[in-house]
């Protein structure tokens, strides 16, 4: 795989992007390379609409996620740029390049009682991260700002390379809980469905290294896939090796495809799995989810080895820092 750099003198917005490619197109790809392309923005902070999650900003340095899970859900923001192709999400990478200079001038009562996610959209330490360091600058920023409440969400195993700056914020009293997301233990499952992502073992080596750092660390077992991860064998050795390496909470969910991601995820099934195709389509040519009943299995069979591996129940909001009282339901 090839990579291209695209480099330009000021790089440009989002929006003249979008406008760029809807007037000339963006430049076209060649089979199997990836193109990072810088670009400015005015905020890195995004406020998070939904009071139902635990986060009130989000940040996401990139646009665009090179590991190419054939199932993700953010697909959906490459069309924010124009960009149609299913698989252009995976191969052009746009970097948020001037995002750590505007953390650093953030201040410290933007973050007051409003958590912030790292990671909603793209995984921050994708393949681009190793070049551009644009998450570990968001770190270095972050760490200033004493009301800090810091999630992440990630299925990278470079996140390790972080661990001084998670120690640094932990050590102060600050919150941080980092979610690794794995679907399989099924080595060459998961090299099949997300394809440039870290192997199971490696994020669950990232896990521990971040566990023994004093991080809150969880397993996000979504999505459960139909046929393929959903058994009870298969979710029982996910959890249990999850908490064998060090995981504090556990998340999971049935799959679910909203259009831009069937567009990647179909296709993919029709040539890996063909035997399954037909049920697959049946189950999401007409909507994004499978129905209750599988829905409801899937979160009963999940809480059923959660309580067996001795996982805590899990309940969305801000960890307690030093010297908080737990308050009353």
């Amino acid at each position: 795989m090839r990579i291209h750099h695209k480099e330009t003198e000021r790089p440009e917005t989002l929006r003249t992007l979008a406008l760029r490619h809807r007037d000339r197109g963006l430049d076209r790809l060649e089979q199997n390379q990836v193109v990072y392309e810088p670009v400015d923005v005015k905020t890195i902070l995004t406020r998070n609409p939904n009071p139902g999650l635990h986060f009130h900003w989000s940040i996401n340095p990139y646009r665009g996620c090179q590991f190419g899970c054939t199932y993700c859900f953010a697909r959906y923001t490459a069309t924010f740029v124009e960009v149609n192709d299913p698989l252009e999400f995976e191969r052009r990478i746009f970097y948020k390049r001037n995002a750590p200079e505007l953390v650093r001038h953030l201040r410290d009562s933007d973050f007051y009682g409003k958590p912030v996610a790292l990671g909603t959209a793209t995984d921050p330490w994708q393949p681009a991260e190793a070049r551009f360091r644009i998450t570990r600058g968001i770190l270095e920023g972050l760490r200033r700002y004493p009301s800090l409440d810091l999630s992440c969400l990630t299925k990278s195993a470079l996140i390790r390379r972080d661990e001084d700056l998670f120690r640094e914020i932990v050590a102060s009293g600050r919150p941080v809980s980092v979610g690794f997301s794995i679907t399989t233990l099924d080595a060459d499952l998961s090299k099949k469905m997300e394809p440039q992502a870290a192997l199971p073992r490696e994020r669950l080596k990232s896990m521990r290294i971040l566990a023994d750092a004093g991080v809150t660390v969880g397993l996000m077992a979504m999505p459960v896939v139909p046929h393929l991860t959903d058994s009870e064998e298969d979710l029982d050795a996910l959890l249990g090796a999850a908490r064998d390496h060090g995981a504090q909470y556990v998340i999971g969910g049935a799959l679910h495809l909203r259009k831009d991601p069937k567009k990647r995820f179909l296709p993919w099934v029709e040539a890996e799995f063909p035997h399954l195709a037909r049920d697959f389509h049946g189950i999401y040519d007409y909507g994004p989810y499978h129905t209750e009943d599988y829905r409801q299995a899937v979160r009963d069979r999940i809480e059923r080895l959660r309580i067996k591996h001795g996982y805590p129940a899990y309940r969305p909001g801000r960890p307690t820092r030093k010297g908080e009282q737990l308050g009353l339901w």
